[in-house]
């Protein structure tokens, strides 16, 4: 059985590649008291380093390998890397650090003698290698011919020792010589690095000398500082901070990848916040490996063939930390659920807090997960408010004001519904008693007809009374009676009309002032606020009370002094009414004469109150109309705020416009509420169409929401049984139809205009900027099903090489340009058990480590397939197109044109 590898990938380490345990005085020496005194100060140099946290030196003695063996084989703490300096012929020192195998190939067994065998058919040297003053000879052959020879044998890797000293590149020989060796590198011919001591300043300098030679944005040479180290103590004085495996591989991805890999300074500065960063994740089912799968903090790539459980993994993880992300996120777009389910899972963050699948206590912790396809699917929905619309307002809302700007909107436009609801209800209750009262008006009888008959019973009366024995003082006298009790009569008719009202208002909820709503108050205030509300209510309650009370008393003494002054104004006719010739008919004429008025009067004051609840209907009317406008002022008063954002850039332009929901209007609304078939006869009666409609200006869509509200209330819209009453029509009606339409411009497209990789790329940005602050982990599954190969390529890769520096980012993946292209820290493989592709013991396996893990194939098919080869074997088995990618990868620096202002 082989032991599984899961191997962390690479991780930041301090190396210094220049140390030399061997003094200048036993140089060219090896008697038993000269490499005993080696072997001492080679102890003391290796316990300095792990004193000092040097994880990895480079032993790299002049013309001389004596020390190397001895680290190598007698501590188990520091890695050795085996090395040599030479001196050119142009006055250069070079460092070679040689590649682990060497020795092997070319069959010896000491690195002391595989030094001697590079140093005499490498490096032309006769020897012995010193001269007889036992200083060390020179290369016998040009600088550019050995770093050849050795780059293109995988000797190892050359660097140019302290390149500003006196004895540096940068110093010796002439402009020329350097200009020949640059060009060499830049037309990738060679690689090799610079080194300097301690002046980190020096890294400016050295990038400024050279700049001339590169075309824009061209990777850079790297630059090595190390401590030059000629006594013990010196050991790890200066270093260099490499991600890396610490091995020769290791130090090779510094030449392929130095913004990345290398970093010179005192403290290094790329650790996120424990709480953000997933440690390790463990599959807990019989199924599967059982081990702790430890993840790098920056970029984790999971490769494997079809079905051997990457995104098993990949969605366990996301399950495991947060359900909903996962379950939203398929909602969103429609994708299928997963149907592979696992018994357990368990992710270990670094801050020491542990996730278990289905477990409601877990940690609060979150992601951005992003399954397959998702994002194309997301850029395809054809709607006028999308998830896009979502993932914008959501970067946006991270801006405090802005926040602010979105919730004071929410506010106004809930009290809008408030409104529109509460004046729907009066609108329907007024508009029923309009239609009452009209009928009651109709019931007590034509007004005309009544006004003719007050007419003629009038005018009998006057005949009558011309005919009677009264004279003309009289009947003057007889009128005026008759006229003071019809005008005490109209009087008692409105006094018991108001009195009806008023008891009628005295008995309903009293309840005037609606309670205010503290919902942005804490509970202390809240309750403090609700009980002095109560008590002012109660005081308002009780004082509006004892005003209806008192109005109903002086209504009520009214009624009866009316009575009193009637009972005499009969008393003051009677006299006339005697001396009336046919008092018996004036009688009944002046009765009918009396109730004749009395509907008169009834008529008259019912229709002063239709007359006043058509105003009040069409105020309300008016008001319903406004609101439809203030959502719309809402929106464009927030807008105002919400354009002042900062979050949204990175070479992306942004604009907000407001938008008639047109679609939703004609499919909630007009498809919804109105009867179909008569829907068509309504749009021909009508200068609305309703059947197209769309929104010019926002005056024009108030004026025809005012014609609707009135054709709804005259019945000249005919809908549907559900929607037969008022109330529920104009709920659907007096929707808010505006939303805000973000546009997102870059470089000079616009959003729906753009590719569906770009639009890809834009979201993906957007819903990263989503957690600029906790900066979580992101989950990407096989994110190039969303992007064509040159936008993968040219802006995913970069994206995600910048992002992971930021923030812990988990993919799976099919393309090589996001393992290999994206330089990722650690790669897993997955495999699922299969005739052709054997697991040590379990269904589904992973192993790890990082793309400098490199070892010969081995062709034992009784060998688990994950441990039959290195991970960059695995890659370029497993991803088409994986060798072309680690070639361009080690191709960066080939151009076709070199710069002349050396």
């Amino acid at each position: 059985m082989s032991e599984t590898k899961l191997s962390r990938g690479s991780i930041w380490a301090k190396w210094d590649l220049q140390v030399q345990p061997v003094s200048n005085n036993w140089l060219g020496k090896n008697d038993a008291a000269t490499l005993e005194k080696i072997k001492k100060s080679t102890q003391e140099y290796l316990k300095t380093a792990e004193e000092k946290n040097i994880e990895v030196i480079g032993i790299t003695d002049h013309n001389c390998g004596l020390a190397i063996d001895y680290a190598i084989n007698n501590n188990k703490n520091i890695k050795v890397l085996p090395g040599v300096e030479l001196d050119t012929r142009e006055g250069w020192h070079l460092l070679v650090i040689f590649n682990e195998n060497y020795k092997e190939k070319i069959g010896l067994e000491k690195w002391s003698e595989a030094v001697e065998y590079f140093l005499a058919k490498n490096c032309k040297i006769d020897r012995p290698f010193f001269n007889s003053d036992n200083t060390h000879k020179k290369i016998n052959c040009t600088t550019k011919e050995l770093i050849s020879d050795i780059w293109n044998c995988d000797i190892g890797i050359v660097v140019f020792a302290h390149c500003m000293s006196n004895s540096g590149f940068f110093k010796k020989s002439d402009v020329q010589g350097r200009k020949e060796i640059i060009d060499y590198l830049i037309n990738g011919n060679i690689y090799f690095s610079f080194e300097i001591k301690e002046k980190y300043e020096q890294i400016e300098e050295i990038q400024n000398k050279i700049k001339g030679w590169y075309p824009k944005n061209h990777p850079e040479i790297p630059i090595l500082s190390s401590s030059d180290a000629h006594k013990a103590s010196d050991v790890g004085s200066t270093y260099s901070f490499i991600k890396a495996n610490k091995n020769y591989e290791g130090l090779k991805q510094v030449l392929f990848e130095p913004k990345d890999r290398l970093f010179i300074g005192e403290e290094l500065n790329d650790n996120k916040t424990d709480y953000s960063v997933i440690d390790t994740v463990k599959f807990i089912d019989d199924n599967f490996l059982p081990h702790e799968i430890k993840l790098n903090q920056n970029l984790v790539t999971i490769i494997g063939g079809k079905s051997t459980g990457k995104s098993l993994l990949l969605r366990s993880i996301a399950e495991t930390i947060d359900p909903k992300e996962v379950i939203d996120r398929h909602k969103e777009v429609s994708l299928d659920v997963y149907s592979k389910k696992i018994k357990g899972f368990e992710v270990k963050w670094r801050d020491g807090q542990i996730s278990k699948l289905n477990n409601i206590d877990n940690p609060s912790k979150k992601i951005i997960y992003i399954p397959q396809s998702y994002l194309n699917r997301l850029v395809e929905k054809n709607e006028e408010q999308t998830s896009i619309d979502d993932i914008i307002k959501n970067v946006l809302i991270q801006d405090v004001d802005i926040k602010n700007a979105f919730e004071n909107l929410q506010s106004k436009n809930n009290s809008l519904n408030s409104k529109v609801a509460k004046n729907i209800e009066d609108l329907e209750q007024l508009y029923a008693n309009f239609i009452e009262l009209n009928k009651s008006i109709k019931n007590i009888g034509d007004k005309k007809g009544i006004e003719s008959e007050i007419k003629k019973i009038e005018n009998s009366i006057a005949d009558l009374k011309n005919k009677s024995g009264l004279d003309s003082s009289e009947i003057a006298k007889y009128n005026d009676l008759i006229k003071i009790k019809d005008k005490l009569a109209k009087r008692q008719e409105q006094i018991n009309t108001d009195l009806e009202s008023l008891n009628l208002l005295k008995s309903e909820n009293t309840e005037i002032i609606n309670k205010p709503l503290f919902s942005n108050v804490s509970e202390k205030t809240k309750e403090e606020l609700n009980i002095e509300f109560e008590k002012i209510q109660k005081v308002f309650i009780d004082d509006w009370l004892s005003f209806i009370d008192n109005k109903i008393t002086v209504l009520n003494e009214e009624i009866n002094e009316i009575a009193l002054v009637l009972s005499k104004t009969d008393n003051d006719l009677k006299p006339y009414s005697g001396k009336l010739n046919n008092s018996k008919i004036l009688t009944n004429l002046e009765l009918s004469l009396e109730k004749e008025k009395n509907k008169l009067n009834k008529i008259l004051i019912e229709q002063q109150k239709l007359e006043d609840l058509k105003k009040e209907i069409l105020l309300i009317i008016d008001n319903l109309s406004d609101f439809t406008k203030s959502f719309y002022n809402n929106l464009f008063d927030a807008k105002s705020i919400i354009m002042k954002q900062k979050l949204i850039k990175d070479e992306m332009d942004f604009e907000i416009d407001i938008l008639f929901k047109e679609k939703a209007f004609h499919n909630q609304f007009v498809l919804e509420v109105f009867n179909g078939v008569k829907l068509s006869t309504y749009v021909k009666s009508n200068s609305l169409n309703i059947d197209n409609y769309t929104v010019k200006n926002i005056e024009q869509f108030k004026a025809d929401i005012k014609t609707l509200i009135l054709d709804f209330l005259y019945k000249k819209i005919e809908t549907v049984k559900r929607y037969d009453s008022l109330s529920s029509a104009l709920k659907v009606l007096l929707k808010n139809w505006f939303v805000f339409d973000f546009k997102l411009t870059s470089e000079g497209d616009r959003f729906n205009e753009m590719s569906a990789g770009k639009k890809a790329f834009i979201l993906l940005k957007l819903l990263i900027d989503l957690d600029k602050s906790s900066k979580y982990p992101i989950l990407l599954d096989q994110p190039e099903d969303d992007w064509d190969n040159r936008s993968l390529y040219s802006q995913l890769r970069k994206f995600i090489k910048e992002k992971k520096k930021e923030r812990q980012i988990i993919i799976v993946t099919h393309n090589p340009n996001l393992v290999v292209g994206t330089d990722s820290e650690q790669v897993i493989i997955a495999n699922q058990k299969g005739n052709s592709t054997p697991n040590n013991i379990y269904h589904f396996e992973y192993t790890s480590g990082a793309l400098e893990d490199t070892s010969i194939r081995l062709q034992d098919n009784a060998i688990p397939i994950l441990n039959r080869q290195g991970i960059k074997e695995h890659v370029c088995d497993i991803l088409e197109g994986g060798e072309v990618a680690f070639k361009k990868r080690e191709q960066k620096y080939a151009i076709s044109t070199v710069h002349d202002n050396v």
